[in-house]
């Protein structure tokens, strides 16, 4: 029946890896990616491989079902590992603590991991001193599904000694090829949450959201109106307390409220759409949080205003 043939083919899907994680691990690694003239990549190792034949992961080195990436045998010595084990947790846990005990016996440079996101796991707990990126949904694409497999996100993750020399650029390099995949994450313990580099860190990434992710709305004093601007206008909107159309459009009140304002703030009467307006406290003062970090460059300017005028006064 169709049913039955949809479940068969399920249960011939192993989650294979999207080439854009296989080109990004080869960039972490500095790795050589494959082309035609050398179609495999040298110095990497795919202990899960789904086929000799037709490997889905081009590594120099590769162990299917049969052989057992996990038999202490098949050495994983001295390669770089790119690890997307079954997902079945009997098996993926065993896979995830064999690449972390390669790693931290020093036996392999380096291990980026692709898993679920299981935080509620111990091997998950294991996992905790290495930085990992969730991915989106989008990013996940394993070639065998039609979209991501429901019911669990996925997690990657780079798995390197703390006393590998090229820790560091490992890590950097971990950064930059998969941030934009995903959420990144690092692992955070109690001293270093209580530390001043910690909120400097959280204080850089508000303003990187309020500026990169966030809607920069508000509403004019003349016309009520909600409008979308710059961000760079609205920290200046903040600080004035004060904003008109006229500020950020040529035309003022009379510039015509774009598509996406429309859609934003209108509600649909008599098949037309109605323009919703906003009283002219809530166009002043909008959510403040938002903006906290503004708030800080404004307390500093003041606290070093204020060291100046000591000193003139010293003077």
């Amino acid at each position: 029946t169709l049913k039955a043939n949809e479940q068969a083919l399920a249960s011939m899907k192993v989650g294979l890896t999207p080439d854009w994680i296989v080109h990004a691990a080869c960039k972490v690694f500095d790795l050589v990616k494959p082309t035609i003239e050398t179609p495999l990549i040298k110095g990497l190792l795919d202990p899960c491989t789904n086929s000799h034949l037709k490997p889905n992961i081009p590594a120099e080195k590769c162990y299917d079902k049969k052989d057992d990436g996990l038999k202490m045998s098949n050495s994983w010595e001295g390669y770089h590992v790119l690890l997307n084990p079954p997902y079945e947790n009997q098996v993926q846990w065993r896979f995830i603590n064999r690449a972390i005990n390669e790693v931290e016996w020093e036996r392999c440079p380096g291990v980026i991991l692709v898993c679920r996101n299981s935080t509620d796991t111990s091997y998950f707990q294991r996992l905790l001193p290495f930085p990992r990126v969730h991915l989106r949904r989008t990013a996940v694409q394993f070639k065998d599904y039609n979209h991501t497999p429901i019911g669990f996100g996925i997690c990657v993750f780079c798995i390197v000694s703390p006393t590998h020399p090229r820790q560091r650029e490992m890590y950097q390099h971990f950064f930059d090829e998969f941030h934009g995949a995903g959420e990144f994450n690092i692992p955070v313990d109690a001293e270093f949450a209580k530390s001043q580099p910690f909120i400097d860190l959280t204080t850089r990434l508000h303003r990187t959201a309020c500026k990169s992710y966030r809607d920069s709305w508000i509403a004019c004093d003349v016309c009520d109106r909600w409008r979308e601007i710059p961000f760079e206008q609205m920290l200046k909107a903040r600080k004035a307390a004060v904003w008109q159309c006229s500020d950020s459009f040529a035309l003022g009140c009379g510039a015509p409220l774009t598509r996406r304002e429309v859609q934003a703030f209108s509600v649909a009467k008599a098949e037309t759409n109605t323009v919703l307006v906003a009283s002219k406290a809530e166009g002043k003062n909008g959510p403040p949080a938002l903006y906290a970090t503004d708030m800080l460059d404004v307390e500093q300017e003041g606290t070093e205003a204020a060291a100046e005028d000591a000193d003139d006064e010293r003077d």
